[in-house]
């Protein structure tokens, strides 16, 4: 039998459109889990408030974001030396073309941030990817917009289960979005 693992999953951190700062709920919550010593922490999507309709966030306003989020989120934990685990959201990684620099950032953000974990699929992180943690398979699947995944991303969930699924004991996928929606008329 292996043992347990804790693993929180915080998601929607971000403030109102365009803001860097982030409120001392943040602060508790994250002292809260650092208190709680899980073993990682799995962080789905909407980080930053990104994503605007109109008049679209320049490169500036997107980097002080992605700063403050580190500053209030990431560097607690990386203190604490517990992995942060990310999977991108419609607020700071849209896939609609639109919201690209939103999205790019998001990527530079975190190419130097992968999770202390052994990463059994890495060639699309940030925004998929997958690894192995105890007896845990972790999958971080690329969900921004309704709708079913893309051949692509779903050709590579089919191997990446039939390669690494029977090895691990338990299976996690994790997105932002559901993959199929649950609320009426949405």
């Amino acid at each position: 039998q292996a043992a347990a693992q804790r693993v929180v999953v915080i998601s929607d951190l971000n403030p109102s459109y365009g803001s860097s700062k982030y409120s001392a709920d943040i602060d508790r919550a994250i002292a809260r889990v650092i208190e709680l010593k899980p073993e990682l922490v799995l962080a789905t999507g909407d980080l930053v408030a990104g994503q605007r309709p109109r008049r679209h966030l320049k490169r500036k306003q997107l980097e002080a974001m992605w700063s403050s989020f580190h500053r209030h989120v990431s560097e607690p934990l990386a203190a604490a030396g517990i992995p942060l685990a990310v999977t991108p959201g419609n607020h700071d990684a849209s896939v609609y073309p639109s919201f690209a620099l939103e999205r790019e950032i998001f990527q530079e953000q975190w190419s130097d941030r992968q999770p202390q974990v052994k990463m059994l699929s890495d060639e699309h992180y940030p925004l998929r990817y997958a690894f192995s943690f105890a007896d845990l398979l972790f999958i971080s699947l690329d969900v921004t917009r309704p709708g079913a995944l893309s051949p692509q991303q779903m050709d590579w969930l089919t191997e990446l289960l039939q390669q690494h699924g029977p090895s691990h004991r338990y299976r996690v996928v994790f997105s932002h979005l559901p993959l199929w929606a649950f609320a009426q008329k949405r």
